[in-house]
């Protein structure tokens, strides 16, 4: 259970109405209980035959009979979603940050509860797409969008050694 996500759907009113497995949640306490009873029915799924799945017909059928669940998914915002939706930030947009009195460009690599950015550098690591990048993790609300427009389908991948 991400306690993150949980608060940061009901702590502010920049969204609609969040469902959790097909069933509107008015609070935080509705919403972890939806997940938990999903939980409960993978825990029973794995005691009596070995194996779940929510996309599973058997765990459907078992979900919506005992806690009336309509939907195996949530609507829950991601922190990805609301970094597009209140900074524009999101995968491949390049950005302009300052850390330490230093400006950095770079290109949004990924979204969590901060982003990646990757700023190039000739001594960082090499990536997919060839180039040696820096990486900084770095606060959404800190970067100023300066190109929206994704510079390859897929943001460069650090390579594994």
């Amino acid at each position: 259970m991400s306690t993150t996500l949980l608060f940061q759907c009901f702590g502010g009113d920049d969204h609609g109405p969040i469902s959790v497995t097909g069933r509107p949640c008015g609070d935080r306490l509705e919403a972890l209980q939806r997940m938990m009873e999903h939980e409960l029915v993978h825990l029973v799924e794995l005691l009596m035959w070995s194996g779940s799945s929510c996309r599973g017909r058997r765990f459907q059928s078992i979900a919506e009979r005992h806690f009336g669940h309509r939907a195996h998914t949530h609507e829950l915002i991601t922190a990805a979603e609301r970094a597009h939706a209140r900074f524009g930030v999101r995968p491949g947009a390049r950005v302009r940050f300052q850390l330490e009195g230093v400006e950095h460009e770079g290109i949004v690599n990924r979204v969590t509860r901060r982003a990646t950015v990757l700023v190039p550098d000739r001594s960082g690591r090499r990536f997919s797409d060839g180039r040696r990048y820096a990486t900084y993790y770095t606060p959404v609300d800190t970067l100023e969008v300066i190109e929206q427009k994704t510079l390859r389908a897929d943001p460069p991948r650090g390579r594994r050694r």
